[in-house]
């Protein structure tokens, strides 16, 4: 008994003297205050763009849509290889305050003899679903037209969000009754 008690007086006069771990304190894993003022610049980039939902205050251009996600409430002037295209062709002369507005956009994405020639110079994997409507195919070859004209090829499974003024532009020529929206690669 008397071998337990001078065990017990050592180690207490350990952490006493700062030579043991201290017990446990009350509120030692909170988190400090400080800690929520390092934001990564992802979640802050979310934060700032979460009020786009429901409005279209954040475009630019005064064209685009209200959508259904985050990702989709993007305007062409957000886009720097957009704006590039938009600002390539001096010659052209009008309202380019949209990539909309500009003659390529209409002879790229809407005409339906360029969209059809788009479809047949196109390997069958890369195409949407032969089952699906004429407007389906029109739509998602237009898509792919706008992307190759402003920013080039960027591969299969390489995706990016188009603006929102582009997307109503052509959802507007080639109705349907539902809508993807935006889809990141399946893995």
């Amino acid at each position: 008994m008397r071998h337990r008690r001078s065990i017990h007086i050592h180690t207490l006069a350990a952490v006493v003297e700062g030579y043991w771990p201290r017990p446990f304190e009350p509120y030692q894993f909170e988190p400090l205050e400080s800690d929520f003022e390092h934001e990564t610049p992802e979640d802050q980039d979310l934060i700032e763009k979460q009020h786009r939902l429901g409005n279209t205050n954040w475009c630019k251009c005064g064209h685009c849509q209200e959508m259904n996600s985050i990702e989709e409430c993007l305007c062409c002037h957000e886009v720097p290889d957009v704006v590039a295209t938009r600002d390539r062709d001096i010659t052209v002369t009008g309202d380019l305050n949209c990539i909309t507005r500009h003659p390529g956009f209409e002879s790229n994405c809407l005409d339906v003899w360029s969209l059809q020639m788009a479809r047949k110079n196109t390997p069958k994997k890369y195409m949407c679903s032969e089952k699906k409507s004429a407007h389906e195919k029109y739509r998602h070859t237009g898509y792919r037209n706008f992307v190759k004209w402003t920013q080039g090829y960027l591969g299969k499974g390489n995706r990016v969000v188009l603006p929102s003024c582009v997307v109503a532009k052509i959802r507007n020529k080639f109705r349907s009754e539902h809508y993807a929206g935006f889809k990141y690669p399946s893995l």
